[in-house]
């Protein structure tokens, strides 16, 4: 019994101590309201005070040679604009070495700008298409490139010299081609183009013979309003 009336009073106790607390915060709200013209003024550090610029970077890569330029396809690359994007996109793809490649972290966007002047058609000569493979001369380019090496290099070298002189065959430079590739390019930016994830720009680097290189972009987001070369070689 005595023990029962110990534990009431020890609860009682706690009650009225809690209540004393509580009219005692109850009491603060009449202390007298900040003075804040006393505070301290000086500029804080916060690193997103005033902060108006946008704030995502967004990365890339804005010139890009494939198979389908004459130089990269000449030394030997073998993949060509959708291996590109694909990989630029953070697929694993097969390198021209035979070896499986991938990104650490994808790309955001991608410009392939293949040359305009030839665009595809060094493909075509190394896989062997028949229009292509009637000339001598596309022959033999042919033929080197699949050697490799010294051959492909010095066959790269006679390209250059044909082409800077017009002198290239009149099979290569051909509208047609031209016309085809472009048409193929575009498709494939599409394709691989997914709005707010990963842009594919569509565009070509133009390059005017003993003068300064220039890469070209188009960003309309339909194809057959995109021009692009009109000449397969100048």
């Amino acid at each position: 019994m005595t023990k029962t009336r110990f534990a009431l009073t020890g609860i009682a106790a706690l009650g009225f101590a809690g209540s004393a607390v509580a009219q005692q915060v109850v009491d603060s709200d009449a202390h007298p309201a900040a003075d804040t013209s006393a505070f301290h003024k000086a500029a804080s550090y916060s690193p997103y005070a005033g902060r108006n610029y946008p704030e995502r970077p967004l990365f890339g890569d804005e010139h890009v040679h494939t198979s389908w330029s004459a130089d990269a396809g000449m030394g030997g690359t073998t993949l060509g604009p959708e291996e590109a994007l694909r990989f630029a996109r953070g697929e694993e793809v097969v390198s021209t070495s035979g070896q499986p490649v991938r990104l650490s972290r994808p790309l955001d966007w991608i410009a392939v700008t293949d040359h305009s002047d030839g665009m595809g058609v060094i493909a075509l000569i190394r896989a062997g298409e028949p229009e292509m493979m009637a000339d001598p001369m596309l022959k033999r380019w042919h033929d080197a490139m699949l050697k490799g090496g010294a051959d492909a290099q010095a066959a790269m070298m006679e390209l250059i010299t044909a082409q800077s002189n017009q002198k290239l065959p009149a099979t290569v430079m051909d509208p047609k081609w031209a016309r085809s590739t472009w048409q193929r390019n575009n498709e494939l930016a599409e394709k691989y183009n997914e709005p707010g994830r990963f842009t594919a720009l569509i565009g070509y680097e133009w390059t005017r013979t003993r003068a300064a290189a220039t890469t070209c972009t188009a960003t309309s987001s339909t194809a057959t309003a995109r021009p692009g070369p009109t000449r397969c070689c100048r």
